[in-house]
């Protein structure tokens, strides 16, 4: 070896090769081993040279591999082996105590079940993906509100208006909008039924990214312009449902009467923009004759005629929703100064931008709402089903006291007995969770026809998919692994002396911990009925609102004759036919008809002049246009005037508050016959004809509005017609009058058919629907807390046999240990009602906007539920306190 060679730096092996190696070593003799590597990898590459040195040390380093890899299977084995022990031991444990197994497993279902019912009640109304649409993260959702209107109220916007905002709004143009329709359908051979839809503009399916699964899209060309042949696009359920097994696309149907041809056919799951989706079928607008035969046939090219309710952006990359909204709000302003007519209407009118899509902006405040309460409510049955878990496995693991100390005795660590509790727990955390989905199965269909507002929300087609399963599964574990911590902390390596005194009984502060978590029990119980009993005396305060008239005995149902030309005359003769044939069937004693639909907050403007100085402002009012039997058949009384009312042209029926306030001082017989102008100037004279009781036609929940009803031959064109059907038997009333108003007028398909009582239910549906969970949770609650005291108590008595033997022989009678044993069950009741009380306050607080007729701090809910938690509090520790009682003292000492 030359002097060069000796001095040259010493050959290093392949870092990657190193760096496994490394990784493969034990930690303590990692460096030692890495030494003698490099040293015999050195030599090598001195004596061979490089190449060969660095295969040798890559052979090493797959050697070090395979034996590291094989001791580790062996060690994870013996790990399996471990666990599988500790499964079988925690199944024998079952099969000896099934009672326990059981109890917890029920326990944490019902916990997690509540959970994920509510979490797939907020998925499906609000976090679910859109059907069919791509990439709803980059759309937003723009509307034409007013500050000072309700949430739900929006706006329509003119195609004039939609075209500047496309070419204004930084989206590159990708702008749609629609609007939801309702139209009859018939296909050929079939009869007619209502169906949901939306008319929208060319670009719609585009902007969603919405592909076809058959056919096209519409056609620019086909936006506003009456090109050809009137044209339809179909959802694929309503495609297979209008031709079964045949070729859609060029197929025709009938629309409001109309012929259309099927052009495409949207892919499987897609209904709309919106969540829940129900769109059926979309139209252009250039089919808006059909779509509305009254509408003005040039409505497409006036800025004055709004056409659009909801309009649709798709963002570019770099620009965020704030952006849009700041763009919007310069447009609106530009176009006011640039046009003197316009459909952004009045000044404080603005455009709101709401980011995704989904359910309805109108209606995600509410429904936002609801269900953060509903989470706040299953949060608590949940803290409380994990309070009741911890007391059962504290209670278990006072049972298992000698076997446990067997097992110490017998050599096992703390860390093993400890994972054999986590193993059990996690063994019925599997079939709890399981018991849960079930539950929650159960409970999505029992909410199917539940709306988390009045105006949206519907939870039909809620399910469980695999996102609330794996939720369920989540908080199942996490659960039982809570409850079990106290069980698994308190195993201590002296248990031999325990096993040696032959003690079963818990140390105080085991007996505190689970006196506590009881009252937390009671505690979260006592919140869930105070809550529970505010929501049950708001829905019964609204169902006892004196609407005027008897809902339970009234059927409604809803038909549109305008859509197939039927007006003026033709609808007088169609409304008295039907009134007619109504008559003539047996078991329907009354019928009427009423425009617009009723008890749906909505109602046209009505103006009247009580006084002839013109300066003196109108009476304004819900106007209705009513045939002559809707007031029989809604059996409002009459005070005044004519009973049988013909609804003669000319004349008007009011309301007894609408006369107070109309004509100050005058009586309901001195109103009747006078003559009141509907104009300024005395211009539009109408008789008032008669007067009757006040009766809630719109938002139940509110002060009624002047109510003022008109000849339905006056109506205003493009309304839609409700009909009141009084009925001895509702259940057959519906198909009496299906085939009634099929005989008579077989191109009019009915909906909306329910009872007049489910209609004005409708309008506190959020708050019924909170009233049910409300009442539903607080009776589970109210169990697990008490099968938590009985728990507690059980095993109070159980371990104090021996005292309760002696005090027993040495004088104490029945009635004494009875008191004795109450009053351990009685503590945590003392406790736990101050913080339920407290936590009931503030619960309160949050549901102070649902509540009507009542205040947040309402006596006779928060009295009931004391009461009722009281009751059953006391009964349920009479039960093991009188087995105390009963058995004598010789019976106690010789069990010991």
């Amino acid at each position: 070896m030359t002097p060069d060679d000796s001095r040259s730096a010493p050959p290093h092996p392949p870092a990657l090769l190193r760096r496994i190696v490394r990784a493969c070593l034990p930690y303590e003799d990692r460096e030692p081993l890495l030494g003698e590597l490099d040293a015999l990898h050195e030599q090598r590459a001195r004596a061979h040279g490089a190449a060969p040195a660095a295969a040798w040390y890559a052979r090493q380093a797959v050697g070090f591999v395979a034996r590291v890899g094989v001791v580790r299977l062996v060690e994870s084995a013996a790990g399996l082996r471990s666990l599988s022990s500790d499964a079988r031991v925690a199944l024998r444990s079952f099969r000896q105590r099934p009672v326990f197994a059981v109890t917890f497993a029920i326990t944490l279902a019902v916990g997690t079940g509540v959970l994920a019912t509510v979490y797939a009640a907020a998925r499906w109304v609000l976090l679910r993906p859109v059907p069919g649409v791509t990439a709803p993260d980059r759309l937003a959702t723009i509307r034409l509100g007013f500050d000072l209107a309700p949430p739900h109220v929006s706006f329509t916007i003119s195609h004039p208006d939609l075209l500047d905002l496309r070419e204004r709004l930084p989206l590159n143009g990708a702008l749609a909008a629609s609007t939801p329709i309702e139209v009859d359908l018939r296909p050929d051979g079939a009869l007619p039924w209502r169906a949901v839809g939306a008319m929208v503009t060319s670009n719609y399916f585009s902007v969603l990214g919405t592909r076809m699964a058959a056919g096209r899209p519409f056609l620019p060309e086909e936006e506003t312009a009456a090109v050809g042949e009137p044209v339809v696009i179909l959802s694929h359920a309503l495609a297979r449902r209008v031709v079964p097994g045949g070729a859609v696309v060029g197929s025709r149907i009938r629309v409001n009467g109309a012929a259309v041809r099927v052009v495409g056919v949207t892919p499987p799951g897609f209904r709309g923009a919106t969540l829940p989706g129900r769109d059926e079928l979309w139209l252009p607008a250039a089919a808006l004759g059909i779509i509305d035969p009254s509408a003005d046939p040039r409505a497409s090219a006036l800025r004055g005629e709004g056409i659009w309710r909801l309009v649709i952006g798709r963002l570019p990359p770099s620009v965020a929703a704030e952006a849009v909204s700041s763009a919007a709000g310069a447009t609106v302003a530009a176009v006011r100064a640039g046009h003197r007519v316009h459909s952004f209407m009045a000044r404080d009118h603005r455009l709101q931008v709401f980011p995704g899509v989904g359910l309805d902006p109108s209606v995600r405040a509410s429904v936002r709402r609801t269900l953060a309460q509903l989470g706040v409510v299953a949060a608590i049955l949940l803290c409380l089903a994990i309070a009741n878990l911890a007391n059962l496995a504290i209670i278990e693991s006072a049972r298992r006291g000698t076997t446990t100390a067997v097992r110490v005795a017998l050599g096992a660590t703390r860390a093993r007995i400890a994972r054999g509790v986590f193993v059990e727990a996690a063994l019925i955390a599997a079939a709890g969770s399981a018991l849960a989905l079930w539950l929650a199965w159960l409970w999505t269909r029992w909410f199917q026809g539940t709306q988390l507002s009045e105006h949206g929300g519907e939870l039909g087609g809620m399910h469980v998919d695999g996102r609330v399963a794996l939720l369920t599964v989540a908080a199942g574990f996490t659960a039982a692994a809570i409850a079990s911590l106290r069980p698994a902390m308190s195993v201590r390596l002296h248990s031999l002396d325990r096993l040696l005194r032959r003690r079963t009984a818990e140390d105080r502060p085991a007996q505190n911990v689970r006196s506590v978590l009881v009252a937390v029990q009671i505690a979260l119980s006592l919140v869930l009925l105070i809550a529970a009993g505010l929501l049950g005396r708001t829905v019964g305060n609204l169902r006892g609102i004196d609407v005027g008239f008897r809902p339970d005995g009234l059927l409604t149902f809803s038909l549109d004759p305008h859509l197939h030309g039927h007006e003026s005359g033709e609808l007088d003769r169609l409304v008295r036919g039907l009134e007619m044939r109504f008559g003539e069937e047996s078991g329907i004693e009354r019928a009427g008809f009423i425009s617009p639909s009723p008890l749906r907050s909505s109602y046209v403007t009505a103006s009247l002049y009580g006084s002839d100085d013109p300066e003196a402002p109108p009476l304004i009012g819900a106007g209705f246009y009513v045939t002559p039997g809707f007031l029989a058949a809604l059996g409002a009384r009459t005070i005044a005037g004519e009973r049988d009312w013909r609804g003669d042209s000319g004349t008007v029926v009011l309301t007894r508050g609408t006369l107070a306030k109309l004509l100050p001082g005058v009586t309901p017989q001195g109103a009747v016959g006078r003559e009141v102008p509907t104009r300024r100037n005395r211009q539009g004279l109408v008789r008032i004809a008669a007067i009757i009781e006040d009766v809630q036609l719109s938002d139940i929940t509110r002060e009624p509005p002047p109510t003022i009803f008109r000849p339905l031959a006056e109506r205003f064109p493009g309304l839609s017609l409700t009909g009141f059907v009084a009925a001895s038997h509702l259940s057959t009333a519906a198909t009496t009058v299906r085939n009634v108003v099929t005989r008579h007028a077989p191109e009019l398909p009915l909906f909306d058919v329910r009872t007049a009582r489910a209609a004005v239910d409708l309008q506190f549906a959020d708050r019924h629907a909170m009233a049910r969970v409300a009442s539903t949770l607080g009776i589970i609650g109210l169990l697990l807390a008490l099968v938590g005291l009985y728990g507690v108590l059980a095993a109070m008595v159980a371990a104090r046999r021996r005292e309760t033997g002696i005090r027993s022989a040495l004088g104490a009678t029945p009635a004494d240990l009875l008191v004795r044993t109450l009053r351990y069950g009685l503590g945590p009741l003392a406790a736990g009602v101050p913080v339920g009380l407290a936590g009931a306050v503030l619960l309160s607080r949050l549901l102070a906007p649902q509540l009507f007729g009542l205040e947040a701090l309402d006596g006779a809910a928060y009295g009931a539920a004391i009461g009722v938690l009281v009751v059953c509090t006391v009964t349920t520790a009479l039960v093991p306190a009188w087995r105390v009682a009963r058995r004598s003292p010789a019976e106690v000492l010789r069990d010991e």
